[in-house]
């Protein structure tokens, strides 16, 4: 998969600056934030497609863009001040996401910057970000202690890390062994997120049809076949392993897809 462009870095920079200066303004229904909304999310499509994820960290002076620094100096590196002491006062170290959003996914996650104290607790926030996920501190210093499964040590700062624990942990670890396998992480991440978008997606049915994009889905599939085609014993593990009474039909779904 290519890697991220200068060209393409710069642009999402840009992109960034102006929807994170006018959200920083407070109104988060001015036309003019809607337009750096379309303009950002264009460029977000741009880094998922070439890095698989996007990943925007913010640093004290500098941001890393999927782990490439970047310190902006000038009218830019004036601009980028006020976002980075904005995030730093709120201990908020950037945003993460690894599907491709709805630009009011991408703006309610950048409502932050418009509302300070907001929390990724706050009721239906995660429901409003979708995809898009704050990095915070308390996701930051999870550490992984001997032979604990991956399946364990996910940040509990998650929406999907928490519907990933109602799979039975035991089951896994008779199913697999208390070791796991190098490639067990990447298996319980992908499919914890397919189960989270099957529950996002079943909650939001109207008598229209669904407010989730049937869309959202698509990366979440190809990760999955890689996974099947990579690692296909922890896989069935996860399919094989029952949930906890009350979210049975996310799971289930899920399963029948695999």
């Amino acid at each position: 998969m290519s890697r991220l462009s200068g060209i393409l870095v710069g642009e999402f920079l840009k992109a960034f600056l102006d929807a994170g200066h006018f959200a920083l303004r407070g109104d988060l229904r001015a036309p003019e934030l809607r337009s750096a909304i379309e303009t950002l999310h264009t460029s977000l499509l741009e880094a998922i497609v070439c890095d698989g994820h996007m990943e925007l960290r913010f640093g004290d002076d500098h941001v890393l863009l999927n782990g490439r620094k970047v310190r902006l100096a000038g009218a830019a590196g004036g601009r980028l001040a006020p976002l980075l002491a904005h995030a730093a006062s709120c201990q908020w170290l950037g945003i993460t996401c690894d599907e491709i959003p709805s630009e009011d996914q991408l703006l309610a996650a950048l409502a932050r910057f418009a509302e300070p104290m907001l929390k990724s607790s706050t009721q239906g926030l995660q429901r409003r970000m979708g995809p898009v996920r704050w990095i915070e501190e308390e996701t930051d210093n999870q550490v992984v202690m001997g032979e604990t499964l991956e399946l364990q040590s996910i940040g509990s700062g998650h929406e999907e890390a928490s519907m990933l624990r109602q799979v039975q942990v035991s089951e896994l670890e008779q199913l697999l062994g208390s070791s796991g396998s190098e490639g067990l992480q990447k298996v319980t991440r992908n499919y914890a997120r397919s189960v989270y978008f099957v529950g996002r997606f079943l909650e939001s049915m109207e008598a229209s049809g669904p407010r989730i994009p049937l869309d959202e889905a698509s990366r979440i599939v190809c990760d999955l076949v890689d996974c099947w085609t990579s690692h296909p014993k922890e896989l069935l593990a996860m399919a094989l392993a029952h949930p906890r009474v009350g979210s049975y039909d996310a799971f289930h779904q899920a399963n029948t897809a695999l």
